[in-house]
């Protein structure tokens, strides 16, 4: 510093000879205080003794001296630095544009104070605090993921805070690779729209990946979607979790965390996928909301049991009670819209205990309208497609729409054979089923069951086309509704349980009953086309007929069937003469 300084005043004495002084007495080590210079030149021989008329390069005396960098026990202080290079030390509270830093520490600096760019040409220098945005890792909260560590308090603070924030509200919550404990009675709130809680993969069995390890008893939801609803609208918009496992600790014994691990309340475009779950009883929940998407899932031992009335993989429901549902049903706020379950595998829990059953797979309840399920097997459950509208006051309000696309269920009928089956439907109003697969063990009742309440009327029409049903203690499909359609496929292996074969008892595989209102199954529609009949079956059973029609059963036609094997073709009970029965092939 001292040789800068000399030289520019040599070169200033050079311009002005005439002002040239000599210069102090100071030693060559000796580096002078901005004081001591200042005294100096008040000095010299300018015009007012405070160097202001002394210039070097456009620059006056006081400028150089402002510029000067004021050294204390090797440390800068409070300077802009440009492109410097430091070699070991301390900076401190310093703002550094392109810094090398090769040893030594670098603290006191803040993120908001810091900046950051990509690489591209294009590319906007933003604040590093910016980009921390648009990814908060849990652990910047305090979670541990340890697996002993409970982490519920760090988890919640993290979420309030991604929802506090006043600009880019929401966000994602990144969980990397660990074990986090979390309690089934605590639950956590995601208080806003726009938050994705994202982890590292991995399934619940095999540790590795990110997987929540659920403790204690509890019936709460671990991650409950419910932001607020902006007045005038009837959703929040858009959430998701994805890449993450769920370890409960449910038994076949004890069944104590009954909870979902997922709910979305009221969500318009939430989304679970690439979840995995063990021991669950629920593993997601949709309420209300539109276009929710439950998909790429793998539930493993779902548990249940005769007491608990069930527990399934997916439960999604709406009611007719929010505002303006009397009068425009179609506008009720309370009404769930449009879901999709989509490629998913869900297993069951097994076991020999009295009392226990397996648990369930899809679960649609009152005002539920449109149901995607496609490219799903459900493996050993209890019941793998529950429908029914317990609370609703009109058939309008009742499960509708309800599409069905390449669905395998294997039904257990463990524990209780006769609430076992594939699809149990109660006040139904619309579902249609493509390539559905169905198979029993244990000898489960019935495979297939539509009923009405008797609450409504004129409700139901189902319709079947291709797949195959086999393997019920009874009757395969056990139909007293409205409208059926029953169009190609099998329905084989039916009286499981060996009764002898009558035309007025349940040795069939399609038997079609006045409905439970006394009406007649639509006061007439029913169809069965095409369908290849007993024979076929991979397991022993005894004889029984293709189809039984009962008294009050009209206007149906049973034409271009195949009865290969059967006790009988079709038992006609009703005593209608509406009723077509032609053109079969077999008894």
């Amino acid at each position: 510093m001292k040789a800068v300084m000399l030289a520019i005043l040599a070169c200033i004495a050079m311009v002005s000879p005439s002002r040239a002084q000599s210069f102090p007495n100071w030693h060559q080590n000796y580096i002078p205080t901005a004081q001591e210079w200042r005294q100096w030149w008040a000095t010299k021989l300018d015009t007012n003794g405070d160097g202001a008329n002394l210039t070097w390069d456009n620059y006056t005396l006081p400028d150089l001296l402002g510029k000067k960098v004021d050294m204390s026990s090797g440390s800068s202080t409070n300077q802009a630095l440009t492109t410097p290079a430091i070699t070991g030390g301390t900076s401190n509270a310093q703002s550094l544009r392109m810094p090398v830093i090769t040893g030594g520490s670098l603290s006191g600096t803040a993120a908001s104070a810091a900046s950051v760019i990509g690489p591209d040409a294009t590319a906007v220098s933003r604040s590093v605090q910016s980009k921390e945005y648009d990814r908060s890792s849990v652990k910047d909260f305090g979670a541990k993921g340890d697996g002993a560590t409970n982490d519920d308090a760090a988890i919640q603070t993290a979420l309030t805070a991604l929802c506090a924030r006043t600009a880019g509200k929401g966000g994602e919550l990144y969980f990397p690779s660990g074990n986090y404990v979390i309690s089934a009675a605590t639950g956590h709130s995601v208080p806003c729209a726009g938050v994705s809680i994202r982890g590292a993969g991995g399934g619940a069995v095999q540790a590795g990946g990110t997987r929540f390890l659920v403790t204690g008893t509890g019936s709460v939801a671990l991650f409950d979607f419910d932001a607020p609803v902006v007045s005038g609208d009837r959703y929040f918009y858009g959430g998701r979790v994805t890449d993450v496992a769920f370890m409960f600790a449910n038994t076949t014994a004890s069944v104590t965390q009954k909870g979902p691990a997922v709910k979305f309340t009221h969500c318009a475009g939430c989304v679970a996928d690439h979840v995995y779950s063990y021991g669950a009883y629920n593993l997601f929940e949709a309420y209300s909301g539109f276009k929710n998407r439950f998909r790429e899932f793998y539930a493993t031992q779902m548990m249940s049991s005769v007491a608990l009335g069930g527990g399934y993989a997916v439960y999604y429901h709406g009611d007719e009670t929010g505002a303006n549902c009397a009068s425009d049903i179609g506008s009720c706020p309370t009404r769930g819209d449009v879901t999709e379950v989509l490629d998913f595998h869900v297993d069951e829990a097994l076991s020999s205990s009295k009392g226990f059953v397996p648990g369930s797979c899809v679960h649609i309840s009152d005002f539920a309208a449109t149901t995607w399920i496609a490219h799903g097997t459900c493996n050993q459950v209890h019941i793998a497609l529950n429908i029914d509208c317990p609370t609703s006051t009109s058939a309008a309000a009742c499960p509708q729409f309800i599409h069905l696309d390449r669905l395998e269920a294997e039904i257990n009928a463990t524990g209780d054979a006769a609430g076992s089956t594939c699809i149990s439907g109660t006040d139904v109003t619309h579902l249609e089923a493509y390539s559905f697969q169905c198979y029993g063990y244990n000898e489960p009742t019935n495979l297939i069951r539509f009923i009405t309440s008797g609450k409504f009327p004129s409700i139901g029409h189902v319709e079947f086309y291709g797949g195959k049903v086999e393997g019920a203690a009874e009757a395969c499909v056990s139909y007293a509704a409205k409208d059926f359609r029953f169009i190609g496929g099998d329905i084989i292996g039916c009286n499981q349980d060996g009764a002898t074969y009558s035309a007025t008892n349940s040795t069939f595989g399609i038997l079609l009953q006045a409905a439970a209102d006394g009406n007649s199954a639509d006061g007439g529609s029913f169809v069965v086309n095409g369908v290849n009949f007993c024979d076929g079956a991979t397991s022993a059973a005894a004889p029984f007929g293709a189809v039984r029609i009962d008294r009050g059963v009209s206007y149906g036609t049973i034409t271009g069937n195949i009865f290969r094997g059967c006790a009988a073709g079709v038992a006609d009970n009703s005593g209608e003469t509406v009723n077509v029965v032609a053109n079969n092939s077999g008894p």
